[in-house]
């Protein structure tokens, strides 16, 4: 036994202590970073997400109003009458007609444009040409040879039949010159309410100043971005520049999108009826700086930590390392036989528990040496006892009254099998050696359940197989008989009906085997086992040749028995696996 090394003991102490402190810490602090993380940042999305609620809400009584809007000419009978009679004239009106037609719409929607900041214009089209317009960019007029029917709004707007279509952020280029920035429109195709055919497109333009409005008095604890988009996707408004967003990222399921080159935390509400979505984006960045101090706090308690145990260790381990020492010299006299070592300590420290078991280990060595020679001779004594106490008296007795039986039967050839057999097990029995092959040993429990038939007649039938890879293996001699007794005389003999024993040897592995005894007879209550001496004796003779050998039963007052054994066919082993 080589000696402990002191300095590869103290690197081991330390490597120690800082695995077991080091790891787990690590562990805690970043478990409870994360889980601060997690509730700041669903605090984070509570607080946005009740914020969408309310702007979702706001946008979407705002887009009512614009719906509404549309709708003017349905509420001015003559206005509705006068583009009745130009779509019965194919949009030939005279000039009374047109005036008549200016003056019914003018007023209403001259007061739309001038009450509300947000309405940019309107204009009316009808059979491609526009017949009515209002804008708030002053001396600018429509464009008279502008292709309104050519425009997609427009197509759109009739395809509808009398349904809002709300246009994506566009330049009115329809007026000469254009100086409003781009709008948003909702568009409406006026019908016949009987006949439901178009009459005209109305299509009132608005500018993003209420969303100015309903957007600026909202702050979130991070940086953030507030992005309203149309039913199409397209960006409506935005608090800040979106230069280099991707407008499909915005449409996609996911919580984190990139813009700008950084990572962005994405929360969306829909607008209902209408198809439009509000976002805000809140810079990742901002809500992880948030979580930093936890960590740096954390760093630094353990940093103090580590350093006091540090000093501690260097104190405390002088002593820790002498007594190691120590127990490691008291290890190496009692290796070389001096039993009567012993340690005893200053005074008590960390390792009394493991002096005490030293002591107690050289105190014990001797008498367990004595008590194993003492076993191995009770083994050989058991195993010769055992030999000669295999061949149950009352079983000749009974075997030699068959063959008197037999005789007076003239039965003569039947005489002569049984009395081989017989001689055959006594020339097994008195063998010499203590181990047999498995071929072997069946052989002579064929012999014996022949005679033990010659008894029993249809009382009893036997059947004894073996897979063919198991029969040079060596076993203890005439370990199954006493089992294959127990099984005749008391389970089949007291039954009174036709019964069956059957025997098996199959290989579990290269170095194992297992043996199954099985019989249909009375069986037994398995508390009381330890009466059956052959049972009991056999279970002893297995663990004292190999303590990985076992034996297990299972019977039960009236529905047989059935015994197995498992055999370990390599060296012995000192640690069962049973």
């Amino acid at each position: 036994m080589k000696r402990l090394k002191t300095p590869k003991f103290s690197f081991s102490l330390i490597l120690n202590f800082l695995i077991s402190t080091l790891i787990p810490f690590v562990l805690v602090t970043l478990l409870i970073a994360n889980l601060y993380k997690y509730n700041y940042t669903r605090d984070v999305f509570n607080l946005v997400d009740n914020s969408l609620v309310s702007i979702s809400q706001n946008i979407y009584l705002y887009l009512s109003e614009l719906d509404r809007a549309t709708l003017t000419p349905y509420y001015n009978e003559d206005f509705f009458a006068t583009l009745k009679h130009i779509k019965e004239s194919s949009g030939r009106q005279s000039v009374l007609e047109q005036a008549q037609l200016e003056n019914s719409l003018g007023y209403l929607m001259s007061f739309i444009r001038y009450t509300r900041e947000d309405i940019a214009g309107s204009i009316i089209v009808a059979g491609g040409d526009c017949i009515y317009s209002t804008t708030n960019m002053v001396d600018s007029s429509v464009d008279p040879d502008y292709p309104f029917s050519e425009q997609e709004w427009y197509r759109e707007a009739l395809a509808l039949k009398g349904r809002p279509l709300f246009v994506s952020p566009h330049s009115q280029d329809y007026y000469v010159p254009n100086t409003n920035p781009q709008v948003i429109s909702v568009a409406r195709a006026i019908v016949n309410l009987r006949t439901r055919q178009p009459l005209c497109v109305i299509k009132v333009d608005a500018n993003t100043v209420i969303f100015e409005k309903v957007l600026q008095d909202i702050v979130f604890h991070v940086p953030s971005t507030v992005i309203v988009t149309d039913q199409s996707g397209h960006v409506v408004y935005s608090t800040l520049p979106v230069d280099g967003l991707d407008e499909a990222d915005l449409s996609r399921d996911s919580v984190k999108i990139n813009y700008g080159g950084q990572p962005y935390l994405k929360r969306s509400q829909p607008v209902r009826d209408y198809g439009w979505n509000v976002h805000v984006l809140l810079k990742e960045s901002a809500v992880n700086s948030n979580i930093f101090y936890i960590y740096a706090t954390a760093f630094l308690l353990y940093l103090v930590g580590l350093l006091t145990a540090l000093a501690f260790y260097f104190w405390r381990s002088r002593r820790l390392i002498h007594t190691v020492d120590t127990i490691n010299g008291l290890l190496e006299q009692i290796q070389n036989g001096n039993f009567k070592a012993r340690y005893t300590p200053d005074s008590p420290n960390e390792l009394k528990l493991i002096i005490d078991s030293v002591n107690y280990i050289a105190e014990m060595l001797e008498e367990r040496m004595e008590r194993e020679y003492q076993m191995a001779m009770e083994q050989k004594t058991f195993q010769f006892k055992a030999l000669q106490a295999q061949i149950n008296p009352h079983f000749l007795f009974n075997t030699l009254n068959s063959f008197i039986a037999l005789n007076q039967m003239s039965m003569r050839s039947e005489l002569e099998s049984a009395i081989y057999s017989l001689t055959r097990m006594l020339r097994y029995s008195l063998g010499e050696g203590s181990t047999s092959t498995v071929a072997q040993e069946l052989e002579f429990l064929e012999n014996y359940c022949m005679l033990q038939k010659l008894r029993f007649q249809k009382r009893l039938e036997y059947r004894i197989q073996y897979d063919p890879d198991t029969g040079q293996t060596r076993i203890p001699k005439l370990l199954l008989q006493p089992l294959v007794e127990n099984a005749i005389i008391h389970g089949i003999e007291p039954s009174g009906q036709n019964c069956h024993l059957n025997l098996s040897v199959f290989r579990l592995s290269p170095s194992r085997i297992m043996i199954t005894i099985e019989d249909d007879g009375i069986g037994f209550d398995q508390e009381m086992t330890t009466r059956h001496m052959g049972l009991s004796n056999v279970a002893k003779r297995l663990t004292l040749i190999d303590s990985r050998n076992c034996m297990e039963i299972e019977s039960s007052p009236g529905e047989g028995t059935i015994i197995t054994l498992e055999i370990q066919t390599e060296e012995p082993h000192e640690i069962s696996d049973c």
